[in-house]
Order: C-alpha cells, then sequence, then structure tokens
C-alpha cells in the first residue's frame, strides 16, 4: 500500500522542512536505504559508514520533515530506535495553488494531556501520579477523580480504559485523510517486569481499530524523564508508539495492524471525536498499561493526535 504526500507553495513550513531534509546526500541515502525495510540507527551507521551521531542528526531532520517514522524496540543492550520510510510519494505542486484550494491538504496536532481523559474504567491495581506526588491514594479507582488529574505525568491500571475526546472543530466541512496517535505506554506488573506482555486496544468513536502487544513493563533503568521522588523499583519507561489510520488501513509504527480505514470513523462529525485506550476484560494478555506524559518516561510528550485533511 503506497503512502503519498501533496503539499503546494502556499505551505511553508512543510515545504521548508522538506527541501531542507533533501539537501543532504547522506539524508537522500538514508531513505533510498529505507526501500529496502527498517533500520536501526546502529545499522544505517555501518552500512553507509558515517558516525552514529551524524546518522542521528541527519534521521532528526528526517523525522521532522514527517519522511520517516522512528520507533522504538527492546533489544539485548536496551532499546534501539527502528527507522523506517513513512512515504512512499511526495508531490510537491507548482501550479496556481488558488484554483486548488478545496484539494489542498491541511494538518491539525493537537496535544492531550493523559489526565484530560472524560470517561475511564479502571480497576483495584491501579493509580494516577504527577511529577511531584501521587494524586489521591494508590490502587484506589476513586483517585482518578481527583481533580489534580490534569497535572497526571503517569497513569496505569491493569485492565480498563480512559478515553479522551478530541475536538474537531477544525474538520468542519472538510474530510479526514489519515488520523495518528503518538503515546508512550508500556504493560503494567507488580513493580515491573520487562517480560510481561498486555495486549492494549484502541478505539476511535466506539470502533475498535486495532491491538498492540506491549511485551513488557519497564524498569531496568531510571526513565530519562522520570522524577527522582520515584521508586527505583517501579516503573520508569514506555516505547513511543505511533498508531494511524488512513484510507488504506490502520497500522502500528511501520506494520499492517488493521483494515478499518479513516472514512468508517466518522471523525468529521460532531464537535469531537473519541479515542480510547485500554485492556479488556477478555483480552489475550491482560497485563495492564502503564500511560506516561510528557514529565515521565523517556519521551517529552503527552499524547499527540495528528489529523490530515482536505
Amino acid at each position: 500500500m503506497k503512502k503519498e504526500v501533496y503539499y503546494d507553495l502556499t505551505q511553508d513550513k512543510e515545504v521548508d522542512l522538506v527541501a531542507q531534509a533533501f539537501a543532504s546526500a547522506v539524508r537522500r541515502r538514508i531513505l533510498g536505504l529505507l526501500r529496502k525495510g527498517s533500520y536501526t540507527i546502529n545499522e544505517i551507521a555501518t552500512i553507509l559508514n558515517q558516525p552514529l551521531s551524524t546518522i542521528s542528526f541527519h534521521v532528526s531532520l528526517l523525522k521532522k520533515a514527517h519522511l520517516i517514522n522512528v520507533s522504538t524496540r527492546a533489544g539485548v543492550r536496551g532499546n534501539a530506535k527502528v527507522i523506517s520510510r513513512r512515504l512512499d510519494f511526495l508531490q510537491i505542486g507548482l501550479d496556481d495553488v488558488e484554483e486548488d484550494e478545496d484539494k489542498r491538504t491541511h494538518t491539525f496536532i493537537v496535544d492531550v494531556p493523559i489526565g484530560s481523559y472524560t470517561d475511564v474504567k479502571a480497576s483495584n491495581i491501579c493509580g494516577i501520579a504527577s511529577d511531584k506526588e501521587i494524586i489521591g491514594v494508590d490502587d484506589m479507582p476513586g483517585a482518578f477523580y481527583h481533580p489534580s488529574r490534569a497535572e497526571a505525568g503517569i497513569l496505569w491500571f491493569s485492565h480498563g480504559y480512559v478515553e479522551y475526546r478530541i475536538p474537531n472543530y477544525y474538520l468542519y466541512g472538510h474530510r479526514a485523510l489519515s488520523l495518528s496517535v503518538s503515546l508512550e505506554l508500556c504493560s503494567e506488573a507488580p513493580n515491573f517486569n520487562m517480560e510481561w506482555p498486555s495486549d492494549v486496544t484502541f478505539w476511535v468513536n466506539g470502533k475498535e481499530i486495532c491491538t498492540y502487544c506491549s511485551p513488557g513493563d519497564f524498569g531496568d533503568k531510571r526513565g530519562k524523564l522520570t522524577p527522582s521522588w520515584w521508586s527505583d523499583f517501579s516503573t520508569q519507561y514506555g516505547l513511543l508508539k505511533t498508531v494511524n489510520v488512513d484510507g488504506f488501513g490502520t497500522m502500528i509504527d511501520a506494520a499492517p495492524a488493521g483494515a478499518t480505514e479513516i472514512d468508517s470513523l466518522g471523525i468529521e462529525v460532531g464537535d469531537y471525536f473519541t479515542l480510547r485506550i485500554g485492556v479488556k476484560d477478555d483480552a489475550k494478555h491482560k497485563g495492564g498499561l502503564n500511560l506516561f506524559g510528557k514529565s515521565f518516561g523517556d519521551f517529552p510528550q503527552d499524547i499527540v493526535v495528528r489529523v490530515d485533511y482536505v
């Protein structure tokens, strides 16, 4: 399934980033290499005979231009960043863009704090914390309703879900082309357990779109952002995962994950659409869920929702 994006000359930011990305022979070689599949940064550095720091720099620019996907997988010596190509075709139109205003691709991105959920169902093994303290009482589902939840940096439960309302006023009179959800997560085990699989399911507007099997609850090292008061013997960080739904189906990172297509979700209708993330009661691997905000874990972000539309 080919992935393509169209820009025109009025989209200054996008065109500038793409032009910068292609202005380097090394970055063009990286994109050419990714035609063959996904590689870690170390593998790319070895194949192209370049220093690891150089490849890391070029990868960051390619990611900023939305030309690649960067995910994390567990390895023998810790986590490794895996690079894959996001697009197969990129077009920049040079025609009179004013005549094709209705055909232009637009993008809306919203950062959703993990504590801003509008519905929740948490098991008795659960909790929520800010970057300063536990919110409410540990292992009490009622803590999820505490007003301080807006400051949450991490939340966890053995099964249940959290649901968010994503505003869609920007889609009025338009059609969504793709929906992307990026977030840091892992399983939830007592203390932590590096091998603790959990089936984490995603729903949009009540429709189940895909399930990701988290490999474990990670606590073998301190999270880069995890506050100092947090116990060394608890969950420390997660993996950054991206769920994408477009006209071809659903993917998790660069891997096909389901047949649900964007038009079936109706995210343009009403004042908002819902995003639910959870572990079902009948999941094959009921290993719980940790969600990380920008003040916990390894990645300084909340849940990032992106919609491309015309």
